[in-house]
């Protein structure tokens, strides 16, 4: 096990990548994004002969596959390499969901859309249980969203929010690159662990 790190701007991972050698390592784990250089990172393990060997970051260089993106950075090094997103691939009715946010935006929803959707759809929610209460303001508005009683009904599913906000969704969605492509794995829930 060992842990290296590279300053801001790095390019050059040659001196991590050989230090990792030495350990014969059975994974890589980047805690960064792509622009920190994720893609090059893989990239730089796999000239060093370590291309068999697991590459995991966060969401952070799950980010397509476009120009700029990870996976165009990475080359054919992208395989074996695993990211999760705090989001929820799974949602009900997602091929009704995609297909409106297509006819909308012209592409593809991504990985945080759905949850930015249930985010709106919470805070009107708030928004109409203030004016029915008679008080809009903003801390009506505050005092509906932080009601703990309240069940939303989203694009999600259903949800709630704990005394300090935390979401009753507890949902972790793993992806892979096969094929050049961001491919979801499966979807964990933490909500009962």
């Amino acid at each position: 096990l060992g842990r290296e790190g590279a300053p801001a701007g790095t390019t050059d991972f040659t001196a991590i990548v050989t230090a990792a050698l030495a350990l014969g390592p059975d994974a890589f784990f980047y805690g960064g994004v792509t622009a920190d250089g994720a893609g090059l990172f893989r990239k730089a393990i796999e000239q060093a002969g370590l291309g068999d060997v697991e590459f995991y970051g966060g969401d952070g260089i799950q980010d397509g596959s476009g120009e700029g993106s990870y996976i165009a950075i990475a080359g054919a090094a992208a395989a074996k390499s695993f990211s999760s997103v705090a989001a929820i691939e799974n949602i009900p009715d997602k091929a009704g969901f995609a297909a409106k946010y297509e006819a909308e935006y012209g592409e593809a929803p991504g990985a945080y859309s759905a949850s930015g959707y249930a985010c709106a759809q919470v805070v009107l929610d708030a928004i109409k249980r203030a004016v029915a209460a008679g008080e809009v303001t903003r801390e009506a508005v505050r005092a509906a969203l932080v009601d703990t009683s309240v069940t939303y009904s989203t694009v999600l599913g259903s949800l709630s929010f704990d005394e300090v906000g935390d979401t009753s969704q507890k949902i972790i969605s793993l992806y892979e690159v096969v094929d050049g492509n961001w491919t979801f794995v499966e979807q964990i829930d933490y909500a009962n662990k």
